[in-house]
């Protein structure tokens, strides 16, 4: 169940990686707001494939911190 859920978020995480990369020459806000998304996506998928229900944050490095809070970093 933690990997298909995990493959969820990292598949969303992709997405975004691409609309960042499509819009880099062109809007860069919107290119650094999707790869931020792609960051956070990439981390909850880590998070949820080690067990951790990642929280409802779009803060980084809370999250980084619960990964290394669990022996992830």
């Amino acid at each position: 169940m933690h990997r298909e859920i995990a493959c969820r978020w990292l598949k969303k995480a992709g997405e975004d990686l691409i609309v960042a990369r499509d819009e880099l020459g062109n809007i860069i806000w919107a290119s650094t707001y999707h790869s931020q998304q792609a960051a956070e996506k990439a981390l909850k998928a880590l998070l949820t494939a080690i067990g951790v229900q990642p929280p409802k944050t779009h803060n980084i490095h809370r999250l980084l911190q619960l990964l290394e809070k669990n022996g992830w970093m």
